[in-house]
């Protein structure tokens, strides 16, 4: 009943206006667990998802036609990671699989048409077998460029392959992009200037640990090694950049709070997002409006605090990432006394920003949502529970992904109450003006 009120409140409140429509669910197969999809939403607005199956078969659904789906499967090999990409009238699959007899890994990656999802030959995109998490898929254009962790050399480290013709064929040769340097978080984005490679890892020469850029202007030659900036705390469990108005900006995050870099005339410049210094960080992600705000996204609570739940904050920058503003807090559960974590955003095309999260206020997790359309300065007073049974499922870690003014949600949904075992999606398209 409550969030039937919440709903018309907002439906009534004209600056506001909101179409929400019903859950669905996604898969046909249940995801096998322990595994993490993969979702987006194409440039016609078409949602994808790529998962794997309890069968260990890796299924690429459409979500426009009755949900079509493609399978991808290759005897002996079971996969980890999936990667969507779409080039013309054809999605690609890039995703790292394991030889079972052997213990090799590669990674690969398998082509289809968009409306018949009739994937071919897996074709390996590593010249060595032994591919690692994490794999990055960026596309410019007509050119692929993928990027992934390696064991071939010890210690571990960056290799990276490339394709001009759309991800139809890969250079013989990988390169490695970080040698000598033992690696394990990275960001690989691109600009008009060319390709900025951003990693976490320790210098063996020196032994100092930090974060680590190393550029090319056309994504064949590389140049030096550059330190961004010095960690001296435990290791972040990411490392997320993106392209600012004045050049790249890079965030990185883990039980000390969130950490931040950006580039101008005299260098790189570092610092911490203040309010979260000794927080232990669930989950963040950096966004860019096309006004050149820029949103980092974040839940968190007090380090080794067992009795404080993490809420979700977003901080705004202004100025390209020199200085971020007081954190905006975006859940409004009465007593902070239960979770509000792992969020995700989305930036539509007139730049709404809508956020989501898990939500445990009625003690099964749901998916929440709030939206500004403002540029973050002020949010709906009244979280939307997206579920349409609020507090029967438990639903966790939600993807956002949208096209023009359409966001799509997608959630994994836990069979009971044990929290264990494989798993459902559901999406749920909002549609925001």
């Amino acid at each position: 009943m409550r969030r039937f009120v919440i709903f018309l409140l907002v439906i009534l409140w004209v600056s506001w206006p909101l179409t929400v429509f019903g859950e669905k669910k996604f898969n046909k197969v249940r995801n096998r667990r322990g595994t993490r999809p993969y979702f987006t939403v194409d440039e016609n607005g078409v949602p994808w998802l790529g998962y794997y199956g309890v069968d260990d078969v890796l299924y690429v659904t459409n979500g426009k036609k009755g949900s079509q789906q493609g399978k991808i499967s290759v005897e002996g090999v079971i996969g980890s990671s999936v990667s969507l990409d779409f080039a013309d009238d054809e999605v690609l699959a890039f995703w790292r699989g394991k030889v079972s007899a052997s213990g090799r890994k590669y990674l690969y990656v398998n082509r289809a048409r968009r409306d018949t999802l009739d994937f071919g030959n897996a074709t390996a995109i590593n010249t060595a077998s032994d591919v690692l998490l994490p794999v990055e898929v960026l596309r410019t254009g007509n050119h692929v460029t993928v990027t992934w962790a390696d064991e071939r050399t010890k210690p571990n480290t960056f290799y990276m392959n490339r394709s001009i013709d759309g991800g139809r064929t890969f250079r013989p040769e990988n390169m490695c992009l970080a040698p000598g340097f033992a690696t394990s978080r990275s960001s690989l984005i691109a600009d008009r200037d060319g390709y900025s490679f951003f990693f976490f890892g320790r210098n063996e020469a020196n032994k100092e640990t930090g974060i680590f850029c190393r550029s090319s202007s056309d994504g064949w030659n590389w140049g030096g090694i550059t330190k961004v900036a010095s960690v001296k705390d435990w290791a972040p469990f990411d490392v997320r950049a993106l392209v600012a108005g004045n050049g790249p900006v890079v965030v990185w995050g883990g039980v000390r709070g969130l950490f931040y870099a950006y580039r101008d005339a005299r260098g790189w410049h570092d610092g911490i997002v203040a309010p979260t210094e000794d927080m232990d960080v669930n989950r963040f992600q950096i966004a860019r409006d096309s006004k050149g705000n820029l949103f980092l996204l974040a839940s968190y609570k007090k380090w080794q605090q067992h009795i404080q739940r993490p809420n979700v904050f977003l901080f705004r920058s202004a100025d390209g990432g020199i200085t971020w503003q007081e954190p905006v807090k975006i859940n409004h559960n009465a007593f902070d006394n239960t979770s509000a974590k792992f969020p995700a955003m989305f930036v539509t095309e007139k730049d709404g920003l809508v956020v989501v999260w898990e939500d445990h206020r009625l003690i099964r997790g749901n998916i929440y949502m709030n939206y500004s359309l403002d540029g973050g300065k002020t949010w709906l007073p009244e979280d939307i529970n997206l579920d349409d049974e609020p507090g029967r499922y438990n639903d966790f870690y939600p993807f956002i992904s949208g096209h023009d003014d359409k966001v799509q949600v997608l959630w994994p949904r836990y069979p009971d109450d044990k929290l264990y075992g494989p798993v459902d999606f559901y999406f749920k398209e909002v549609g925001i003006q």
